[in-house]
């Protein structure tokens, strides 16, 4: 059993209910795709259920009850179809129900109304299980006051020097801001652990990536933990493109947090200056005490902007497109995804 420090247990807990909520997805997505011809593939809906028999009833009660699917009602109703329709479908464990291409067509017709109520749901699930509603400013509030009263501090530090009349003030004012800019470059360095964490929660998209592209197992995932909770301010806008595709392909979110970003860039440019040179450019400090705080903003308005505003929208309908196309290859679902569920789902 690998042995995981305070910080690589909340990554690991944090990446579990990752894969948890997107094996949740997939096979809600296949299962979906399945019942569109339940006849041909009555092998694999059969072999999913005595298999996954507990994820079966989870996702059943949760997207395939229909008595309060609001689409498919709508369609039931203009089809003058029994309540029970799909009910005798996702239960017909005996495979005694025919079809017809009139009747395939019908069927096709009210599991597209189908989806999207189970899209519905699933994005509620989403906000309930990941708590998105909450204030994502949280996140970082601590650190935020800690920092605070650290730069208020130096700055009078700094201000008593430079009012006083020592024949080495300039050099004191130097070495001072030195030391003053290397910890608060620290300290927000710190306070991207929980950044990181709300990111890593909202790793479905990177997971279905990572399916579709080699696979995951539990050996990958404890490198997956160590690797991550290594992970720093220099890392942030990397793992933001990984997980959620925060870029040119997103151009409307991507131009409007582009000043703030660009700042972190520098930022961290400044930052390496300082700690790896012998005497850097007063003008490096100068900027770490200056833009620390829009550092700050940038971390909690870009979770907030994937968490509740538009981009989460954006974000949840990639995960459902990426999802669909991923479901639609059965060697990924047989041998990458349907193997995971035991352990994650």
């Amino acid at each position: 059993m690998t042995n995981y420090n305070s910080f690589e247990i909340e990554i690991k807990k944090e990446l579990d209910e990752s894969w948890k909520m997107t094996l949740h997805i997939l096979c809600t997505l296949y299962l979906l795709n399945l019942f569109r011809n339940p006849i041909n593939n009555k092998r694999k809906i059969q072999e999913f259920k005595s298999n996954n028999i507990d994820t079966w009833l989870d996702l059943f009660w949760l997207y395939f009850e229909i008595l309060c699917q609001e689409n498919v009602s709508i369609i039931l109703n203009r089809k003058k179809l029994d309540s029970n329709y799909l009910d005798k479908i996702f239960n017909n464990d005996d495979g005694n129900i025919t079809f017809d291409k009139n009747e395939i067509t019908i069927l096709n017709e009210i599991l597209d109304a189908l989806e999207l109520d189970i899209k519905k749901e699933m994005k509620n699930k989403f906000i309930i299980d990941y708590g998105l509603n909450d204030n994502r400013m949280q996140i970082i509030e601590k650190e935020v006051d800690f920092i605070f009263n650290y730069v208020t501090t130096m700055e009078s530090v700094i201000e008593c020097i430079k009012l006083s009349e020592s024949k080495n003030k300039d050099e004191m004012i130097y070495m001072t801001m030195s030391s003053f800019s290397r910890t608060l470059a620290s300290y927000v360095d710190d306070s991207t652990k929980p950044v990181i964490k709300e990111i890593i929660k909202l790793g479905n998209l990177q997971n279905i990536k990572l399916l579709k592209s080699k696979g995951y197992s539990s050996e990958e995932n404890e490198k997956y933990v160590k690797s991550l909770s290594k992970k720093g301010i220099g890392d942030i806008i990397l793992l933001l493109r990984t997980y959620f595709d925060h870029s040119k392909n997103n151009i409307e979110i991507y131009e409007k947090h582009k000043t703030k970003r660009n700042i972190l860039t520098k930022f961290i440019t400044s930052r390496n200056k300082i700690i790896h040179n012998f005497r850097p450019p007063i003008s490096n400090f100068n900027f770490i005490v200056k833009n620390w705080g829009e550092c700050l903003n940038f971390f909690s308005d870009i979770i907030e902007e994937y968490t509740g505003n538009t981009g989460f929208d954006i974000y949840f309908e990639k995960i459902i497109t990426e999802g669909k196309k991923c479901v639609l290859d059965e060697n990924i679902m047989k041998h990458r995804v349907l193997p995971l569920i035991k352990n994650h789902a």
